[in-house]
C-alpha cells in the first residue's frame, strides 16, 4: 500500500464535507524515510522547458518518448513494501518519487523499463510537497524531458505512464485532461497546491509523469480522491513541474527544503464597513502564536488589502515565490476602521504549531 487514495466521505447528516482528509494516514505512513543516504557531489540541476514553438505528438510517439524515463519503485520496511513509480532526471541516476512511497522504508531499488534494477540510495525527501529524491549508480539512462506547469490551462490534454495497482500492470499509459489548477488539498497534514486531471491514476502511479501532449513531464502524480459512501470518478492529482523543480534542486544542493510562511490562515473576503465602504483582501482568520507576525501585532480579524505594496485580492496575491526564511515582508492591514502597515519575519512551517 503506498497510501496513494485520500478518502472524502459525506458526513453523518449526508451533507458533503468540503475538507479532504488523508485516508488512514498515520505517523508509520508519513513519518521519514529510514533509507541510506547518498553522499555524492552536488551534480544536477532540473530545468524547466517552455512548451512554445513545440509541435504536438501523437498518443503512440508521447509513449515512445517518456516510457524509457519511467521506472518501477520497490521499497521495504518494518511496516511492508510497496510498487511504485518514479521518474529519471538525469543520465546518472537520479530519480524523482513521492516521499509517502519511501516514508520510513529502509530499502529502495529501482528497475528502469529496459530491466535493469538498481539498488537506490536517498538524496532527500520533503513531506511538504510529497516529494523524494533517489540515486542510483548508473550511466547512459534516459532522463525525462520537463514543461513548466505554469502554461498549463483547464482543458489542456495530459497523459499518465506507472504501475497502477503494482508491477503487474506496470509500464501503464492513461490520458484526461487537466481539470483544473491550483487545488489546495490536503494530505497527511500537509496541503498542497495540485494540479488536477481526470487521466486514470491508481495506487502504484505514485511517483509517475504527468504528461503533456508534447511529451514533456508537468507534474508528478500522487494521489486520487476515493469515497466508500459516495461515486467518485476523475479525481487524480499531481505536484506541479514547478514545485519539483524547487524541491529538487533544493535537496541537492541543501538537502533540505525551506518552506516560508507568514503563519496565518485565511479568505478572500470583500466587507463593508461601518461606512459604507468596500474593503477587499484576504481576511485573517488565525495567527499562530509563534509566528513573528503575532510579535508583531497581526490580529484575527484583520483584513490585508495589501502585501509588499502591491494590492491582495485573494489569498494567491500573496506570492511568496522566491522568499526565504527569515525575510521581512510588509502588510497593509485594515482594522476597525483603520489602516496601517506592519512588517514581519517570514516563518519555517514546520516550525509553527
Amino acid at each position: 500500500d503506498d497510501d496513494f487514495s485520500v478518502n472524502v466521505d459525506p458526513e453523518p447528516d449526508g451533507s458533503q464535507d468540503s475538507s479532504v482528509e488523508p485516508a488512514q494516514a498515520t505517523e508509520e505512513e508519513t513519518g521519514p524515510s529510514n533509507i541510506e543516504l547518498y553522499q555524492g557531489d552536488a551534480s544536477f540541476s532540473l530545468e524547466l522547458r517552455s512548451a512554445q514553438g513545440l509541435e504536438a505528438l501523437s498518443y503512440q510517439e508521447i509513449y515512445a518518448k517518456v516510457s524509457p524515463s519511467v521506472v518501477t519503485i520497490t521499497v521495504y520496511g518494518d511496516y511492508g513494501g510497496a510498487y511504485a513509480t518514479g521518474i529519471i532526471l538525469s543520465e546518472d541516476g537520479y530519480i524523482l518519487t513521492n516521499q509517502h512511497v519511501v516514508a520510513l522504508q529502509s530499502y529502495a531499488q529501482v528497475t528502469t523499463a529496459d530491466n535493469q534494477v538498481y539498488d537506490a540510495l536517498l538524496v532527500g525527501e520533503d513531506p511538504n510537497s510529497d516529494l523524494a529524491l533517489l540515486k542510483v549508480e548508473a550511466q547512459g539512462l534516459t532522463p525525462a524531458e520537463f514543461g513548466t506547469s505554469d502554461e498549463l490551462v483547464v482543458g489542456d490534454e495530459c497523459f499518465a505512464i506507472g504501475n497502477p495497482l503494482g508491477i503487474n500492470y506496470r509500464g501503464s499509459f492513461s490520458n484526461g485532461i487537466v481539470s483544473a489548477l491550483n487545488r489546495n488539498v490536503n494530505m497527511n497534514d500537509y496541503t498542497m497546491s495540485l494540479i488536477q486531471t481526470t487521466a486514470a491514476l491508481n495506487s502504484g502511479n505514485s511517483g509517475g509523469p504527468l504528461i503533456n501532449i508534447y511529451g514533456q513531464v508537468i507534474g508528478v502524480n500522487n494521489m486520487k480522491i476515493m469515497s466508500s459512501e459516495t461515486t467518485v470518478e476523475g479525481l487524480g492529482f499531481a505536484i506541479p513541474s514547478t514545485t519539483a523543480q524547487r524541491v529538487v534542486n533544493a535537496l541537492i544542493t541543501e538537502g533540505k527544503v525551506e518552506h516560508p510562511v507568514l503563519g496565518i490562515t485565511c479568505y478572500a473576503v470583500t466587507a463593508g464597513d461601518q461606512e459604507g465602504n468596500q474593503v477587499s483582501g484576504i481576511f485573517v482568520v488565525t495567527v499562530d502564536e509563534n509566528s513573528d507576525a503575532t510579535a508583531q501585532g497581526l490580529q484575527p480579524g484583520d483584513i490585508i488589502t495589501a502585501f509588499n505594496g502591491s494590492p491582495v485580492y485573494q489569498v494567491s496575491d500573496v506570492d511568496l515565490s522566491g522568499m526565504r526564511v527569515g525575510d521581512t515582508v510588509t502588510v497593509t492591514v485594515y482594522r476597525q476602521g483603520e489602516t496601517m502597515d506592519l512588517s514581519f519575519q517570514l516563518m519555517e512551517q514546520n516550525d509553527l504549531s
